[in-house]
């Protein structure tokens, strides 16, 4: 799948095991796997000044939870004639043992239509 970057946005990506609190990257290819009650995190550069906004589908949500989804502004950055600048803060828990799908989308909120789509396929296991 072709990934179309807009010119104002840099992805950040950061899986946070709870458990070594360790930074791994995810991979769009393969599986991701999470314990029982450990958390992956994904941070997301995103404007408030133009209509578009990161938003996440899980296919399965007794597998894994949203533990946090919240935007922050970046107080340190003077704002320019490219808008305000701030960060999307998405954390997923594993709830039960078994095999899900995390899909990110970088969505226009007037229409649905999105210009990036990150799919990342998690098992969690018991142990």
């Amino acid at each position: 799948m072709k990934k179309l970057l807009p010119l104002a946005l840099a992805l950040v990506l950061a899986f946070s095991l709870a458990a070594c609190g360790s930074p791994v990257r995810l991979s769009e290819e393969g599986v991701n796997t999470l314990k029982v009650g450990e958390k992956c995190s994904f941070r997301e550069e995103e404007k408030q000044s133009i209509p578009y906004r990161w938003r996440y589908t899980i296919s399965d949500e007794s597998l894994m939870g949203v533990f946090q989804d919240e935007y922050k502004s970046d107080i340190r950055s003077k704002p320019t004639s490219g808008g305000d600048r701030g960060w999307r803060n998405l954390s997923f828990e594993a709830l039960a043992p078994g095999e899900c799908v995390i899909e990110l989308r970088y969505e226009d909120i007037r229409d649905g239509t999105y210009s990036q789509s990150y799919t990342y396929t998690v098992v969690s296991t018991a142990d």
